[in-house]
């Protein structure tokens, strides 16, 4: 068994989402989550040198959101939100591609202390020779996707 490294990041401050929705919340547009130490608007995170000094074969995502909670556009559903990874070009996509949500069963006042932990979890494996990017993204759904404290993300790779 080769050597195991585990990479960890966070996000930066208080954040949210930026909804561009129509009036019910649909078709919002996917958003990079902002990562310390990353460029917007993407904040996209390539497992190369100096990031990652070691061969691996395959990683384990995990993304942590503790403490989200959605502020709603509409008064005809409750508002929401949804997380899933992208890959870009270098690893074998699962499929589907893991997404993670919620919604409340009601609508809920702005700065409600009702908060949705998501848990995101997938496993992929590199291809090719140029470096894997992750990316880790988000949306709002009938609104906007609030953050106070931070969210993790861990790569263990193998």
């Amino acid at each position: 068994m080769g050597a195991t490294n585990i990479l960890y990041f966070q996000t930066v401050g208080k954040v949210q989402t930026h909804a561009t929705a129509d009036k019910f919340g649909d078709n919002q547009d996917w958003e990079g989550m902002p990562w310390v130490g990353f460029a917007p608007p993407d904040y996209a995170i390539t497992f190369s040198p100096p990031l990652v000094n070691i061969n691996y074969s395959s990683v384990l995502l995990i993304l942590n959101v503790p403490n989200a909670f959605a502020s709603g556009l509409s008064n005809m559903a409750p508002p929401g939100g949804e997380f899933m990874f992208e890959f870009v070009y270098a690893y074998e996509n699962p499929a589907p591609l893991p997404i993670a949500s919620f919604t409340y069963q009601m609508n809920v006042p702005p700065n409600s202390a009702a908060r949705c932990p998501v848990t995101l979890v997938t496993h992929v494996t590199p291809t090719g020779q140029q470096p894997p990017v992750v990316k880790v993204r988000w949306r709002g759904v009938r609104g906007n996707i609030f953050l106070d404290t931070p969210a993790s993300l861990s790569a263990v790779l193998l």
